[in-house]
């Protein structure tokens, strides 16, 4: 391992102090970071074979049809002890939400099911439907090691009744410093350039820029929007958010009503398209390139790369941070930490049914062993990656240089590529996306770079930089069934009303003139109650 100089080291320390792990499998299961998993597991008698059944997205390639995809499949019945054959059931990204509460609905799912968000298993959680992790802890001493490494990693694995239902994914970090920044505003660049026009830093230096367009391009809408990215310029958000001292409700502050009043303005002066409330990404993605808009409020950092490679369109986008507003300072931008592992939502669960409760157990928390989570992220040793001289892994210089390196990658399967994610998906060294990262089209302090999108804020410092909201902090509330009912039940109707109220706003339907109004509504409907838990909620984890 001193080879392995990586950043999964300090993981390694906390795994062997966690004790024995149980074994499903025989009596040399390993759990792949050099701690041997001994003792007996809950299964009276561990098989010598067993197929397990795993619903999971996927993005394109099949896992099992790469050499990473064989590899793991092959580790998982060395390290275990039996003879596994995986019964894979993959279902495309676009289809996969729906499919999912589909197999939950009618507790119809294998063994093992890729849950999108660890809500989605609260209203089934009291009907037996899963396996409660939280009484096999000894079982899982890799996953346990990132757990109770991360900040509030037991708060947001176990609910307030200590029940924990799902493996959930963890990052490991890319880099040592920096802010990562997933959704950037972006511009045509290249339309700028021509007419002279300033990229813009502000909101009112946007609204100029949109108004010097619409005179050139009276024809087309300069500016569009993908999802509500807006809110983060008036600091403030369309739900209940953590503003870095308590819980508010975004929708009846004033920063809510000063970012409507900014869109109306926008969209009465036809320089917001109206089509871009209701249009699918295929739809936004063409009138990128066809020249139908030219400012993206909101989008992901790697679209512009990608835009930008269309061979039948001339535009060339560049990313750039949100505008900020004067009356709130530097604009929250959507980040992420790319200096400590994160836990997030997406989990992998376990069917309470199955015949192989611990070999499934095992299997998970095998995910987060060292040699895994490298297996999946880098590939195989000497053929997908070397060791650099620092001791880190490194992608092989075919892959890399490779006219597509992404497509390169792909033939491999690891999960640095664009579309293969291999095994389980429960851990991921994020270091080999930033390995592979192509160079971004960048606008940073009034100059145009091209790098990958992760560095060109490195130099911010995380967590004190200010293009970091609040929200990022938040205590990791986790709620019984009973509570997160009730909490739908109130809220459900409210959201439904702000969301339909906030586009009438904005189109004009609804006059700025019943602010007042639709604040009053909000409230009568019981929002505030709801506020109250996730505050009192909030209280008992920060103390």
């Amino acid at each position: 391992m001193a080879k392995k100089n990586r950043k999964l080291a300090f993981i390694l320390a906390s795994i062997m102090t966690a004790g024995a792990a149980l074994s499903s499998c025989g009596n040399n299961a390993d759990n792949g970071g050099g701690t041997a998993s001994t003792g007996s597991g809950g299964d009276s008698a561990a098989p010598e074979s067993a197929a397990i059944g795993v619903m999971m997205p996927h993005s394109g390639q099949l896992p099992p049809d790469t050499p990473v995809g064989q590899a793991w499949e092959e580790m998982m019945s060395e390290k275990l002890g039996c003879d596994i054959t995986f019964e894979w059931n993959f279902i495309p990204w676009a289809e996969y939400q729906e499919k999912e509460n589909v197999a939950l609905a009618s507790a119809d799912f294998p063994d093992i099911i890729h849950v999108m968000n660890m809500s989605d298993t609260v209203p089934y959680e009291d009907q037996g439907l899963f396996i409660d992790l939280g009484q096999y802890e000894e079982m899982m001493p890799n996953y346990m090691a990132f757990v109770n490494t991360v900040q509030y990693g037991r708060d947001k694995v176990f609910n307030s009744d200590g029940q924990c239902y799902g493996f959930q994914n963890v990052e490991i970090p890319r880099m040592e410093e920096g802010v990562g920044i997933y959704n950037t505003t972006t511009y045509r660049y290249d339309i700028f350039e021509k007419h002279g026009i300033k990229i813009p830093e502000t909101t009112a230096e946007f609204y100029e820029a949109a108004k010097q367009l619409k005179e050139l391009y009276p024809d087309i809408y300069p500016v569009s929007r993908a999802g509500s990215r807006e809110t983060g310029i008036f600091h403030t958000s369309d739900g209940i958010f953590w503003d870095g001292d308590e819980y508010v409700y975004g929708p009846v502050t004033t920063n809510y009503r000063d970012m409507l009043t900014w869109l109306h303005q926008l969209y009465a002066e036809e320089l917001l398209d109206p089509e871009s409330f209701t249009e699918d990404s295929n739809m936004h993605q063409t009138k990128a390139l066809n020249g139908s808009n030219f400012m993206q409020l909101g989008q992901w950092y790697s679209d512009s790369y990608n835009w930008n490679l269309n061979e039948e369109s001339d535009a060339f986008w560049v990313n750039a941070l949100a505008p900020s507003d004067e009356r709130y300072g530097v604009a929250w931008q959507d980040v992420w930490n790319v200096n400590e592992p994160v836990i997030q939502w997406e989990a992998a669960v376990i069917n309470a049914e199955s015949d192989y409760v611990d070999l499934c157990i095992q299997l998970c928390d095998l995910q987060y062993s060292d040699e895994v989570i490298e297996l999946i992220s880098w590939g195989i040793e000497g053929e997908s990656f070397v060791y650099g001289e620092d001791g880190k892994p490194t992608l092989v210089d075919e892959i890399k240089n490779d006219e597509d390196p992404w497509g390169k990658a792909n033939e491999w399967g690891m999960r640095a590529s664009a579309s293969t994610r291999p095994g389980l998906q429960c851990a991921t060294d994020t270091a080999a996306y930033l390995d592979l990262a192509p160079n971004d089209p960048c606008y940073v302090n009034g100059e145009l770079v091209e790098m990958p999108w992760e560095l060109a804020f490195a130099n911010e410092p995380w967590p004190e930089s200010e293009l970091i909201p609040p929200t990022v902090f938040e205590p990791p509330i986790t709620w019984t069934t009973e509570e997160a009912q009730q909490n739908s039940n109130a809220m459900t109707a409210i959201q439904t009303y702000v969301d339909e109220t906030k586009i009438k706003f904005i189109q004009g339907d609804e006059p700025l003139e019943n602010w007042d109004i639709f604040v009053q509504t909000i409230t009568d409907m019981g929002y505030q109650e709801v506020l109250d838990r996730y505050n009192a909620k909030a209280a008992e984890i920060v103390e």
